[in-house]
């Protein structure tokens, strides 16, 4: 894969995320880009009938798409994995909560292979399954007197390779900004182990009489990453760029349409409503990771990103950060009547494309030629939803 720099990061390096003091309105971003579309009407839904058994869906934590067109769905509530058709039609189940062989726990996230098996990313191990839904291997986390307790996060295209992330501590400086300490560790089937340690990205910033600190904890979305074979994919949350590790080539910044958002007095005071219910419901004296009563009272400005995924090729998916009143509330599910607008970055090339969203969709699978989210019924239960994506 090659790739052009757009700058270079050395390993160890904390990345400045200090945001702009600019409080003008930014224009739509991505604006000029080419326009992506999905189908208005889904070409699929995936757990809509529950008087057929395995197509009830509770707790949907992560979707894959196959290059024949399955789902692969992944439940946490039952700690089950779940192929379907590209109909629709239940193939395959596999594993069930518990610690035995192909028992799963803490299910993360799921990924399909290309010779058609998949697997089940957990923290600690990976369980592939083959096709048909037999056990075929247990992959553990490296020796963890070496490297930090690892958190499963991604897989290569056949699946032999393991990306795993775990987080350090919260070490806080004399200003409250946070930088957190990172592993990022490769295996393969030979146990091969390959650890990089770098710092992890500042949050954005807010202010304390005048001095810049860490921004309230509801504000703060999780960093966020998105693996391919040889890279990750990382953002904060905090600015405009996405940052590129490549086994190879090291760190490289790679610049997104989007410009943080001053925070305006009626997400102060939606905030300070939130934040005074935060201190009645757990007081500071009580054990808590940062003591409510140190928290700053409200960020000078909204994060940017608020999630990444990968298409499978050389693409990363961004979603920016929902633009509303509560905008420290990251809801599980897009709340804009409109539907969300995302950026399409190839990493050889930058910004390419945007793509809208249906309202109401949670986007959790990009594939060739289509894209799979979730959806809610009006009681709550979940079921998968498969648009086609037409690329122009």
């Amino acid at each position: 894969m090659a790739y052009s720099v757009f700058g270079a990061f050395s390993l160890g390096m904390t990345y400045a995320c200090a945001p702009s003091s600019d409080t003008r309105t930014p224009q739509s971003p991505g604006s000029s880009l080419v326009v992506w579309t999905l189908s208005e009407t889904p070409l699929e839904n995936v757990g809509l009938d529950p008087m057929r058994p395995g197509h009830e869906l509770s707790t949907v934590v992560d979707v894959a798409i196959g290059r024949t067109g399955t789902v692969l769905v992944g439940d946490a509530a039952s700690q089950e994995l779940r192929r379907f058709s590209p109909g629709g039609e239940l193939r395959v189940r596999a594993g069930r909560r518990g610690d035995g062989p192909g028992d799963l726990a803490f299910l993360g996230g799921v990924a399909e292979c290309d010779d058609g098996a998949f697997v089940a990313l957990q923290p600690r191990r990976v369980t592939a399954f083959e096709p048909v839904g037999r056990i075929l291997r247990v992959t553990f986390a490296p020796d963890e007197r070496a490297v930090p307790p690892q958190d499963a996060s991604g897989v290569n295209a056949r699946c032999d390779q393991v990306t795993w992330l775990s987080r350090g501590s919260l070490p806080i400086d004399s200003l409250g900004m946070l930088s957190q300490q990172w592993t990022l560790t490769w295996t393969d089937l030979a146990d091969t182990v390959e650890v990089r340690r770098f710092t992890g990205l500042q949050r954005f910033r807010t202010e304390v009489n005048g001095m810049p600190a860490m921004a309230a904890i509801p504000w703060q979305p999780e960093p966020s990453w998105a693996v391919f074979d040889s890279s990750i994919v990382w953002a904060s949350g905090a600015v405009d760029t996405l940052h590129v590790w490549h086994r190879r080539l090291g760190w490289r910044a790679l610049p997104v349409p989007l410009e943080a958002r001053a925070i305006v007095p009626k997400d102060r005071e939606a905030y300070a409503t939130h934040r005074a219910a935060r201190i009645a419901e757990n007081p500071p004296e009580g054990r808590s990771l940062l003591p409510l009563k140190a928290l700053p009272s409200v960020p000078t400005h909204a994060p940017t990103i608020a999630g990444l995924l990968a298409d499978g090729s050389t693409r990363v998916w961004v979603r920016p950060y929902p633009d509303s009143s509560n905008g420290f509330k990251a809801d599980r599910a897009p709340a804009a009547s409109h539907g969300e607008r995302w950026i399409v970055v190839d990493l050889n090339t930058g910004p390419v494309a945007t793509v809208r969203i249906p309202p109401g969709l949670r986007l959790l699978a990009i594939g060739a030629d289509r894209v799979a989210g979730v959806r809610e019924t009006a009681e709550g239960a979940e079921y998968v939803v498969v648009h086609t994506l037409e690329r122009r």
